[in-house]
């Protein structure tokens, strides 16, 4: 019964395939050989064509990618790596070619080149150190009337007779008109009969905190260069340095070169003069703390009194703040031309 019943399933198979039928004889014909054959040889293999179908994870891109599903393709192996000689200790390992397992001669390592010369240090327009030639120092200042008289800094200048003004008109030498060393302010007069556009003083009678104010001057200039620069802020107090009268403390960014400059209200008129900061390093020295923006200004009226004695109180000008002033950029676009560099040779 089950030899009949093997014979009808195998042709079955062979009748689905197209291919004819001869009866069975006593010995195995081709095709059942082959059929035999066929079935051994797939239950052998089964592992393999199953390992060849299991997806291999590439983090490349994201996606996974499969292996080959040809049953006749081996699963490729990891490529073992060929041992390397032993480190020494400070000694920088041998390079070992992976392939052929033969060290890599070592390459000697290229000498550093020069820096470019365009990246070299470049010396500052002013060598600061060359003092027969080149300024000691430098400051700002204003021209207050269109004689050519200007307010700086006594310690800008101090008692140096060489003095060279730098305006919008070009360069122009000075002397000293007056010193006032207690109250550290000094009047110029510019060597030159040309006529000059000077800034306005404030009328108004008291500053209070809080105003809005600004200075134009030229911070080290060896670094910045030599326009001049702006910056803004505010009257953060009427009393200096221990609760000094004579000063205002203000919140407006300044730096060495800065000293001698004007301080002006949002109009463009004069209330006062720069001409210190407070020393960072010192103070963090003594206390700890870095102190930030804490700069001073003397008052207009310490200036009011010294050209009131040096009989030029009458050639300044006052302005009374208005209503509806200009832009800022406008104020400070003609104020540019009242502001000068000071250098001291």
């Amino acid at each position: 019964m089950m030899k009949k019943l093997s014979w009808s399933i195998l042709c079955i198979m062979l009748l689905s395939a197209g291919t004819s039928y001869t009866a069975p004889k006593n010995e195995m014909s081709e095709q059942e050989k082959f059929i035999q054959n066929f079935l051994k040889d797939k239950d052998e293999s089964n592992n393999r064509i199953d390992s060849d179908v299991t997806p291999d994870v590439s983090k490349s891109d994201g996606f996974i990618q499969r292996n080959n599903l040809n049953p006749n393709v081996q699963p490729k192996t990891k490529q073992e790596t060929p041992k390397t000689k032993t480190e020494i200790p400070g000694k920088t390992p041998e390079k070992v070619n992976p392939w052929t397992g033969k060290s890599i001669p070592r390459k000697p390592s290229p000498k550093p080149s020069p820096p470019p010369k365009e990246t070299q240090k470049q010396k500052p327009e002013w060598d600061w150190k060359n003092t027969k030639t080149n300024p000691q120092r430098s400051g700002s200042g204003f021209l207050i009337n269109p004689s050519g008289h200007i307010v700086t800094n006594y310690h800008v200048v101090r008692n140096d007779d060489k003095l060279l003004i730098r305006t919008v008109h070009g360069d122009f030498p000075a002397q000293v008109v007056v010193h006032d060393k207690e109250n550290d302010l000094t009047i110029l007069k510019i060597n030159s009969d040309k006529q000059f556009t000077p800034l306005p003083f404030s009328s108004a009678n008291t500053i209070s905190a809080g105003t809005e104010v600004f200075t134009i001057g030229f911070p080290m200039p060896a670094i910045q260069g030599f326009q001049p620069k702006v910056s803004k802020g505010i009257i953060s107090s009427t009393s200096g340095v221990k609760d000094d009268l004579r000063h205002y403390q203000i919140a407006v960014p300044v730096q060495p070169g800065n000293s001698g400059g004007m301080l002006a209200n949002l109009d463009g008129h004069i209330i006062g003069i720069i001409v210190a900061t407070l020393k960072v390093s010192d103070i963090y020295r003594q206390t700890g703390i870095m102190p930030q923006n804490v700069n001073y200004a003397i008052k207009a009226y310490l200036l009011l009194e010294l050209l009131d004695k040096s009989g030029l109180k009458n050639t300044i000008t006052f302005a009374q703040k208005t209503d509806s002033p200009p832009s800022f950029e406008a104020v400070v676009n003609s104020c540019t031309n009242s502001v000068v560099m000071i250098l001291v040779y």
